[in-house]
């Protein structure tokens, strides 16, 4: 493997590709200008191929430009190999970067072919100049909705600042309304205090004179009930009376029989034993018969 390395970086038994030009000078002066040329002309395409692609990532396939760059370079590395040559024989290492930009330049060519049906499909300069032509009426119309937007808004925005002011007026209203209300809730609320403490002084002195009522009322009763037993006794005491001379009328009528009985009663006795003598002589003498 070393000798083979070695092999590759060596001129080996080569003669430079100078003598194939007899080391003309005008000759190699020739070469080397024109490959020189040809080696800065392809190293800065590439260059000018990545700067495209950084500013223009919107790009469809913008991976066939590197491979092109890489193309181009390789090609380049080639050139410069040319002049190398020229008094370095190292043709193993010359052929091998030629063998690379085959490869490159292979690959290329097979990408590009299979490119070709998708750039075919692109659309045309035509067709761009037509879609930019609407795109530029769009753009006009677009101008003009934006232009009566921004006028609708500078018109909505007066409305809304009179509006706001309109609002802010009524707001300053609201809130002098809302001061006289809080000044009114505010003597109400000490109305209310000062009617719920009369109503509880009134309870107090319901209550007070309730309970003096019921006193009165109490007293009144008993009055009412010794009146009643005073008015009962005074009943009793008229019946007691009515009765007394009842009786006293009774015993008045009843004494005067009793009277009479009274002063008869040794007649009458004697009366009756004279007939009961009577009887019982008279009956002794039915018996002797």
């Amino acid at each position: 493997m070393q000798e083979m390395w070695k092999t590759f970086f060596s001129s080996g038994s080569f003669i430079p590709h100078g003598h194939c030009y007899l080391w003309h000078t005008p000759l190699v002066w020739l070469h080397v200008a024109s490959d020189s040329i040809i080696a800065l002309a392809y190293f800065s395409i590439p260059i000018t191929l990545v700067y495209f692609i950084s500013k223009r990532e919107d790009l469809p396939f913008n991976w066939i430009f590197a491979l092109f760059g890489a193309f181009i370079v390789a090609c380049g590395i080639t050139h410069i190999f040319e002049l190398w040559t020229l008094w370095h024989p190292t043709y193993w290492l010359s052929g091998t970067m030629k063998a690379i930009t085959a490869l490159f330049s292979f690959a290329t060519a097979i990408l590009l072919l299979d490119l070709i049906p998708q750039a075919l499909a692109l659309p045309s300069p035509a067709q761009l100049e037509s879609a930019n032509q609407l795109l530029e009426a769009e753009v006009v119309e677009r101008q003009l909705a934006e232009a009566a937007l921004q006028k609708a808004k500078e018109e909505l925005e007066i409305r809304v600042e009179e509006r706001t002011a309109e609002l802010k007026s009524q707001t300053q209203h609201l809130e002098f309304a809302n001061r006289l209300l809080g000044s009114e809730i505010v003597e109400r609320q000490l109305a209310e205090a000062a009617l719920k403490q009369a109503k509880e002084e009134l309870e107090i002195r319901v209550e007070e004179r309730t309970a003096e009522l019921k006193s009165q009322t109490q007293q009144l009763e008993q009055a009412l009930s010794d009146l009643k037993q005073a008015q009962s006794q005074l009943i009793q005491s008229e019946k007691m009376s009515s009765l007394g001379q009842l009786v006293a009328g009774v015993a008045h009528e009843i004494n005067n029989p009793i009277n009479f009985i009274y002063g008869n009663v040794t007649y009458v006795r004697q009366y009756t034993d004279s007939l009961l003598e009577l009887v019982y002589s008279t009956s002794g003498c039915y018996e002797v018969q």
